[in-house]
């Protein structure tokens, strides 16, 4: 269930810190083989890769209201009717 207090912005900022702590953990993980220590540097370049697609996300949420990237939908109970028919066949028109 969707709690109000919590945002999107804050969420992706928990799996960032989420990444850097098993980022941690992994580089002080002792590895016997050398199998194992390739594994592990890919696991770690996987995680360097999540973390920074995750701060672009969360500078993206953060920036959107003043860059327009922000779409929201308009409520249904704002629209008429006839508005929505007209964007129904525009839409599958586009398509």
């Amino acid at each position: 269930m969707t709690n109000i207090s919590r945002n999107v912005v804050n969420d992706v900022l928990r799996c960032i810190e989420l990444c850097s702590a098993k980022q941690n953990a992994l580089a002080v993980m002792q590895c016997k083989h050398e199998e194992a220590t390739g594994i592990k540097q890919h696991a770690q370049d996987m995680l360097i890769d999540i973390e920074i697609a995750l701060c672009n996300l969360a500078a993206s949420f953060v920036t959107a209201p003043m860059s327009g990237r922000l779409f929201l939908p308009v409520p249904n109970e704002y629209i008429d009717e006839t508005t929505a028919h007209e964007s129904l066949f525009a839409q599958l028109r586009a398509g």
